[in-house]
Parts: C-alpha cells; structure tokens; sequence
C-alpha cells in the first residue's frame, strides 16, 4: 500500500522535510518512491532511527497482533514512571543521559521524584553522575521498559 510522505511523518513524529532527508541518505533511485512510499519504508525509518538512539534493532518476527478487545495488564510501576519511560522513548533518548530538572519540569509534568528513584531501583533507569543529576535507560533492562511503555500506550497514557 503506498503512503504519502506527511503520513510517515506524522506516524514518526518527525517534519515531512526529515522523512525525505531519511530517503536521500539512503542512496536508492526516487523513481520507485515518489510522489509516495510503500509501507515497508516506514518500518526501515523506524529501525533506523531506533538504531542511531543506541537501541538495539528488533529481530523481524511477524508475529499477530493482539485483539483490541484483550485486557490491558496492570503496570508494574506507577503511572508516573511509566510516563518517564514513555517519554525516553518517544523523543528516542536511548542510553543518552538527560537531566532530571529537563525530565520532570518540562517534559512529563505529571511525575515526581520519586517515580524515577522507582525506575532506578527497578533497574530501568541508572545513574549517569555522582550527584545523582541525570539518568539514562539501563541498557540491560530495554525489552522491560518497552515492555512497560507498550502497556502504558494501550491503557491510553503518553
């Protein structure tokens, strides 16, 4: 199926201009996608830009996907970590550090300190400074913590 370009950008989350900038870096002919893309070029941005935030790539397992009528499961943590989590993930933080003043005042209004002293004893945020100053996701922990952010999503948070 094709897909104009202002839909992939905004499936990204990124200005039509990035998405053709993605798309000339890739150094294939224009002939095949232009004025519009297939739906396989929204999964490749998709692992590239996970790829350049220093995640891991998915293993391809086309696996079905759940019926929307299941039950949402409870979160492990509360609404406010799951909120730092999603956040880290949407703006493709990865394993980059980022300032807890940054986190809580002016990305995810909704959370306290003390969401993010649970993800640190959960194991999936750590540390980037002795004085306890800014975190990053723990990359031992990243199946987990997208794990957490896919049942935020569904419960209807972020």
């Amino acid at each position: 199926m094709r897909v104009k370009y202002t839909d992939v950008a905004r499936r990204l989350g990124v200005s039509p201009l990035q998405v053709l900038v993605e798309l000339a870096s890739m150094n294939q002919p224009w002939e095949d996608c232009w004025p519009a893309c297939d739906e396989g070029f929204v999964e490749t941005l998709t692992e590239r830009r996970r790829v350049r935030a220093g995640l891991a790539p998915r293993a391809f397992n086309p696996a079905p996907e759940p019926a929307p009528t299941s039950p949402v499961a409870a979160l492990p943590v509360s609404d406010g970590a799951a909120a730092i989590l999603d956040k880290l993930m949407r703006k493709s933080y990865g394993l980059k550090s980022v300032r807890i003043f940054t986190l809580l005042k002016k990305w995810v209004h909704d959370s306290k300190e003390e969401d993010i002293e649970e993800l640190v004893e959960r194991g999936n945020l750590q540390w980037t400074d002795p004085s306890r100053s800014s975190v990053n996701l723990a990359a031992n922990r990243l199946h987990d913590t997208e794990g957490i952010v896919d049942i935020y999503r569904r419960k209807g948070g972020g």
